[in-house]
């Protein structure tokens, strides 16, 4: 004969799990809380506005909370058509908060924030580092991520020149020879180490008659897709201080170009 649970025991039993659940919750918040300080204190932090995605996923999900909750509350009214229809809005609305919350994450990889440190500075291909270029007879700069002639950026034609001028760039392989086609020397020249790069019969030739090595080309291929991708100094788009800023240990990093 099977032992019987009484009621009374049942609805403790029930109680205590649901308090054990409350308990669990907490201190995994709790411990994602105390990380979060920790890594803030002696981390690079990106600090950037939330996508509005993510606002109104958030509204969604408290919704689908609310016609669930209103689901189950008919379900012991015993009222069948209106638990179907509170169901129904349930996994619509868990559809809605799917399709929110990737949209504010594909927003987040398209504006260049990652959720990874070490994607917040440019390291590979950084401009000035190793390759520079001109444009007229000028010298390009960078100022954060915008490239610029003279002090203003460049913009619209100016900009799309130069993306085409550095894709040819990307297809660069190491003894081959490529189909880059010689660049007009009036509207745009490439300097390795302030010398000129020469394109010789589809080499590309430093000033001391070597070809670029490895190096040089893994170099240039990530300075080309950095430019592509409207990168300059930082992975994240925009002006730095007004669409992002840079955090470590707590303290608000300072951005000045030398």
């Amino acid at each position: 004969m099977e032992h019987q649970i009484d009621p009374i025991t049942k609805e403790k039993m029930k109680k205590n799990l649901v308090y054990v659940g409350i308990f669990s919750i907490i201190m995994l918040f709790a411990g994602f809380t105390s990380a979060y300080i920790v890594l803030m204190g002696d981390s690079f932090w990106l600090k950037f506005p939330m996508p509005n995605s993510f606002i109104v996923s958030t509204i969604v999900v408290v919704c689908s909370s609310l016609t669930f909750y209103l689901a189950l509350y008919f379900a012991k009214k015993d009222k069948g058509p209106l638990i179907k229809v509170f169901m129904s809005f349930t996994v619509v609305l868990g559809l809605f908060f799917v399709y929110f919350q990737f949209r504010g994450y594909s927003e987040l990889i398209d504006n260049g924030f990652y959720a990874t440190n070490n994607h917040i500075l440019v390291v590979d291909g950084r401009y000035g580092d190793y390759f520079t270029t001109e444009k007229d007879g000028k010298l390009i700069t960078v100022n954060g991520n915008s490239y610029q002639v003279d002090g203003k950026d460049l913009q619209g034609k100016g900009l799309d020149d130069l993306k085409s001028f550095v894709e040819p760039f990307l297809d660069l392989k190491q003894g081959e020879k490529t189909n880059y086609p010689k660049w007009n020397k009036k509207q745009f020249a490439l300097f390795y180490n302030n010398a000129p790069v020469e394109n010789l019969n589809g080499y590309l030739i430093k000033s001391s008659k070597d070809t670029l090595q490895y190096v040089d080309l893994s170099r240039l291929k990530s300075l080309a897709r950095n430019i592509i991708d409207d990168r300059g100094d930082f992975f994240a788009k925009g002006d730095y201080g007004k669409d992002f800023e840079i955090i470590y240990k707590g303290e608000r990093l300072e951005y000045k170009v030398e």
